[in-house]
């Protein structure tokens, strides 16, 4: 909530600021969300030429006689539902690129959004669904004696934005 709150009183004192900010946060993660993304369809692919290529060791296998009917069926059943699961994951992860390349996130909506919320103190589930997509805790860690938890916040909208508030507070 304490973030949020940060966020909300830098998005009334200074939003061209912000803006800026924000914009450049989300430049970045979508880049690297985006190299993700490619890096695992160029994955996939790969392992779609393997699988092509093993069906058709299969099939030779089969055509001299070196493979029993009933594994041959198990073996083509197996790797033409792998096919189709590849091909699925694939068109998934490029329809998010593509979405990811056309979006633009909308920097201003989570402002308005943000500033609306300036004033309340206890984020309720409303709210919290509005404002954030997702929230990643690691597991417990200790650091100079003290036990430690990194917590990582996507918003809606804007993405992860971490150096916002430090950038924030270093200049105040």
């Amino acid at each position: 909530m304490y973030d949020i709150k940060q966020y909300a009183k830098l998005a009334e004192k200074d939003e061209d600021a912000l803006i800026q900010r924000l914009m450049a946060s989300t430049k970045k993660e979508r880049n690297r969300e985006q190299n993700i993304h490619q890096a695992k369809v160029r994955e996939l692919k790969k392992r779609m030429t393997t699988v092509d290529i093993a069906i058709k060791q299969l099939f030779e296998e089969k055509i001299e006689g070196n493979v029993p009917q009933s594994i041959f069926r198990k073996l083509m059943s197996d790797y033409e539902s792998e096919q189709t699961k590849i091909t699925t994951d694939i068109d998934e992860i490029e329809m998010r690129l593509q979405n990811a390349a056309s979006d633009k996130f909308d920097v201003a909506q989570w402002i308005n959004l943000i500033k609306g919320i300036i004033h309340i103190d206890d984020l309720d589930r409303i709210t919290a669904v509005t404002l954030i997509k997702q929230i990643d805790v690691s597991e417990q860690f200790y650091e100079n004696g003290q036990r430690q938890q990194n917590i990582k916040i996507t918003y809606n909208f804007v993405g992860i934005i971490p150096e916002i508030l430090e950038k924030s507070r270093s200049s105040t």
